[in-house]
């Protein structure tokens, strides 16, 4: 179905969606300065008509909500309409993070996570460095290249060697799973 996105200045990123099929991606692409998430994913087990997600960068953690135990590079606070636990399947939430920020926190490029304040508590989604910044879908895992001859040789280059060839790029780039949307932390 037709979406829109649209972003504003106080870092707040929405999208709507007519109709999610079950079982069908539905996807946010966001390329906003102030927000660290790069694309979420959703799939729904059930058809959702009239959805929405709202993300908002805040820039402290909400009050009520104690402070995570490890350091904390951002704080999300992810909305939903009519995508609530009982009918979202699967979410990917693909985000970055400042390689200065890592060196400068100390903290091992492998030990970046996303964390989900739920239920009165923070927890750990499973979380995933990943290697090149492609378009890749991360629900069916196939890859869409953006510009498929560069993209190409960087996936075969990564592939056959193991390393990033991205080193020119500032942000490094993690993929978390979550079964729900509140506010989150991505952290160190």
């Amino acid at each position: 179905s037709p979406a829109a996105a649209s972003g504003t200045p106080e870092n707040i990123v929405k999208k709507s969606w007519d109709r999610i099929a079950p079982g069908t991606e539905a996807a946010l692409e966001i390329e906003h300065e102030g927000i660290p998430l790069t694309k979420i994913t959703i799939q729904t087990n059930t058809q959702v008509k009239n959805a929405k997600i709202t993300v908002e960068y805040i820039e402290n953690r909400t009050e009520g909500i104690k402070e995570p135990a490890e350091k904390t590079y951002k704080y999300l606070n992810i909305t939903e309409t009519n995508i609530n636990e009982t009918v979202l399947k699967k979410a990917v939430l693909r985000f970055k993070v400042s390689k200065n920020w890592i060196a400068d926190n100390d903290i091992d490029e492998d030990k970046i996570y996303l964390m989900r304040y739920s239920r009165g508590q923070w927890n750990r989604l499973s979380t995933k460095m990943v290697s090149i910044n492609l378009s890749a879908s991360p629900i069916t895992g196939n890859v869409i290249f953006d510009n498929p001859l560069i993209d190409f040789l960087k996936y075969i280059i990564n592939s056959i060697f193991g390393f990033s060839v991205l080193a020119e790029e500032e942000y490094l780039y993690y993929e978390a799973e979550t079964t729900g949307f509140s506010v989150f932390a991505i952290s160190g």
